[in-house]
């Protein structure tokens, strides 16, 4: 094979590579951080929620009981009034106001019963909730970590491919440099392609059966006709080729 051509679909492998390296630690892994750290709000908001109305409830029940004091209060003050009372008809009347407040002091009753309830029932949720948030936030917290992780990996990684990029243009002609940064730039990413079956693997038209011969031949810089990407030629048999994205 030609050394130059070689040397441009070298660059073209590593340019491929930097650029799936570089979406990923700009653009993948800090989305996949984000989406952990809104899983994690929400644990958060769903844990509160429950916690509020924990409080809540306990707050009602606290009220209903002051409820409950004094209603009992004002029945025994009813209640101290009987000897006092002189005629039936003030009597029936005194019967008549402690009744309603013992159906008051009953619904009360049964108000703090089921806020009762309703607190033991939150009370366990609360639990089960903190207990399931802990967990998913351990869960979530190692995987943001891994995250990281990887992408420090992976940009020591860049750097390094970035370093042997450098060397590689040192040592490529100039003006084949220059062509090679034209057709990246105005083909999405794939300057250098190779060719299958006489069909440019960036574009994916046909190419002239005689050019297709050419291009076999591996010994000179052919550009497809239509798209003008650098085009090459390799065994099947060896491995797949690059495709425009």
């Amino acid at each position: 094979m030609l050394p130059r051509l070689q040397k441009l679909i070298e660059l073209q492998e590593l340019d491929q590579t930097i650029l799936q390296i570089t979406k990923k630690i700009e653009t993948e892994i800090p989305a996949r951080i984000s989406e952990i750290s809104r899983l994690s709000e929400k644990l958060k908001l769903d844990a509160e929620r429950i916690r509020l109305k924990s409080t809540e409830t306990e707050k009602r029940k606290k009220q209903k009981e002051l409820e409950l004091q004094d209603i009992e209060e004002k029945i025994n003050k009813l209640k101290a009034r009987a000897p006092e009372i002189k005629t039936n008809k003030e009597y029936q009347a005194l019967l008549n106001e402690i009744e309603t407040a013992q159906r008051e002091k009953i619904k009360i009753e049964d108000e703090i019963l089921a806020l009762m309830e309703m607190a033991e029932k939150v009370k366990a949720e609360l639990k089960g909730q903190e207990e399931e948030f802990k967990k998913k936030e351990a869960e979530l917290e190692n995987k943001k970590k891994e995250l990281i992780t990887v992408k420090e990996e992976m940009e020591g990684r860049l750097e390094g491919l970035r370093q042997r990029r450098n060397l590689l243009v040192k040592d490529i002609d100039a003006a084949d440099y220059e062509l090679y940064m034209s057709l990246l730039e105005k083909n999405r990413g794939i300057a250098v392609t190779v060719a299958i079956d006489a069909v440019c693997q960036g574009c994916y038209l046909n190419i002239p059966p005689q050019l297709y011969v050419e291009i076999r031949k591996n010994d000179r810089l052919i550009q497809c006709p239509q798209c003008k990407r650098i085009l090459y030629w390799r065994p099947p048999d060896i491995t797949s080729p690059q495709k425009s994205s």
